[in-house]
Parts: C-alpha cells; sequence; structure tokens
C-alpha cells in the first residue's frame, strides 16, 4: 500500500535540509541517491548548492518508498520506476488520442516520469539539459494555470 505524502510548504526551490527532513533521511541520502537514480538531478545555484524542486521532492518520496517500504534494492527501484515511466507515456499519449483535457501531457506537480528526450533521442547532454528546464517550467506553469481554473470554478 503506497505510503501517504508528508505535509510540507509548497514553494519553488528547496534546500537539500529542508528536502532531507521532507523525506525523512539525512542529506547524504540524498547525495548518494543522486548517484543512483539517473532522473534525479537537481540543479545547483552559483554558490553550488543544490536547489531541489516539486519534482524532485515527488520522486525522492516515490524512491523512498520503493526501498524503504516495498523494500526494492536500487536496482529492482531504478527497474521499478522506468516502468512506471513507460506506463506513464502509454497512459498520457491514450488520453491525448480521446480528446484529453487542455493540460493532459504536461508535466505536472507530481510528475516525476522521465521525460521523452531523456531516453535516445539523439539530443547531447546541453540539449537534454535545456529541454529538461524548459519540462520544468511547464509542469509549474500548469499548476500555476490549474489553480486559477479551479479557484475561476
Amino acid at each position: 500500500m503506497p505510503s501517504r505524502s508528508p505535509a510540507y510548504p509548497k514553494k519553488l526551490f528547496y534546500k537539500i535540509q529542508e528536502v532531507a527532513n521532507i523525506i525523512g533521511v539525512e542529506p547524504y541520502v540524498l547525495r548518494y541517491w543522486e548517484t543512483r537514480f539517473p532522473t534525479l538531478s537537481p540543479e545547483k545555484d552559483g554558490s553550488d548548492q543544490r536547489r531541489y524542486r516539486q519534482k524532485d521532492i515527488e520522486l525522492l518520496l516515490r524512491i523512498r518508498e520503493l526501498l524503504h517500504v516495498e523494500k526494492y534494492t536500487i536496482a529492482g527501484a531504478i527497474e521499478k520506476l522506468k516502468d512506471e515511466v513507460r506506463g506513464g507515456r502509454r497512459k498520457a499519449r491514450a488520453t491525448a488520442d480521446a480528446g484529453g483535457d487542455l493540460f493532459d501531457g504536461l508535466p505536472g506537480e507530481a510528475d516525476s516520469a522521465t521525460p521523452a528526450f531523456e531516453e535516445d533521442s539523439g539530443l547531447n547532454e546541453s540539449q537534454r539539459k535545456s529541454l529538461r528546464k524548459v519540462h520544468d517550467e511547464l509542469g509549474l506553469l500548469k499548476r500555476e494555470l490549474e489553480e486559477w481554473r479551479d479557484e475561476l470554478g
């Protein structure tokens, strides 16, 4: 059974200690997970401090759940996340083909999925990094638009 996400303040960026407190692990564990999970890559600011976003926290919560609750090995958790990404992509395509919502297919707050351009796309790392930033910004815009839509009723 999936565990419930802890309540925490929503903001654009989080420091490593804040994220460690939210996830319930030490900062060194987060740094270690970054070396093992390719989809986990928080950006760094000018002073080389990690800046985690909402999508990073959602991914970290899922990683913690896989490792600590469902008792996957790291290799098993990596494969499980890949399977979830593939399944999510198929679902998004099916929704779009069925004439889905305006926001379907855009990254969202809870999206920890790897965008299609991350896998064997022929792009170099610089191009993937640029697209990743655009992808993340679209997710933030999507969340803001959804909040406005909900407020307007």
